[in-house]
């Protein structure tokens, strides 16, 4: 479920050059992400994202990104709906959600970061593509990603005996900004 979230942020884009530093930084952004019921839609949003990604040199290739957030990070406006969440996404046994890039494309302002995607202890290779944009020294990464909570191994979650189903796809949307890590 919001375990697609963390991929979205890989997204964080393979236009380094606009970026003059050996390392960098999550600045600001957003994560959540949006599915359905069998009784009404709902949003989660990551309270909690921790980004890792280092140049080659100073304005060189993207070397290195990983993003992650605590699965317990994932809020909606429901206590029920979160708890029910993460005991889908195994929280207990995998704490984090979690995208580790391995190789990116970037074409004019488009980005696809490929990695694995890591969600209740299940990992996935996945490709997740972002459009990409400057901003006063800083890269902005935004898009969505749809992924099925199936394919991860999560079951998704009922409630009241089965009367309230989640639906297995939810969509992954991501608004995030990119800069030089400050020393």
């Amino acid at each position: 479920m919001n375990l697609k979230t963390l991929t979205l942020g890989l997204i964080l884009l393979a236009t380094p050059s606009f970026i003059e530093a050996a390392e960098v930084t999550l600045r600001s952004g957003f994560l959540y992400l949006a599915g359905d019921s069998t009784m009404h839609a709902f949003t989660s949003t990551a309270t909690v994202l921790t980004l890792d990604a280092a140049m080659e040199d100073k304005g060189g290739a993207l070397k290195s990104l990983t993003l992650s957030l605590p699965v317990n990070g994932l809020k909606s406006d429901s206590g029920q709906l979160d708890k029910n969440l993460y005991k889908a996404l195994n929280e207990k046994a995998a704490p984090e959600i979690r995208f580790e890039m391995k190789s990116y494309e970037a074409a004019g302002e488009t980005a696809t970061v490929k990695g694995m995607l890591s969600i209740a202890g299940v990992a996935r290779e996945e490709a997740v593509t972002g459009a990409v944009t400057r901003e006063a020294g800083a890269l902005r990464v935004t898009g969505a990603k749809e992924l099925k909570m199936s394919d991860f191994g999560v079951k998704p979650p009922t409630m009241f005996l089965g009367a309230i189903k989640v639906k297995d796809q939810v969509v992954i949307h991501f608004d995030l900004v990119l800069a030089a890590k400050e020393k």
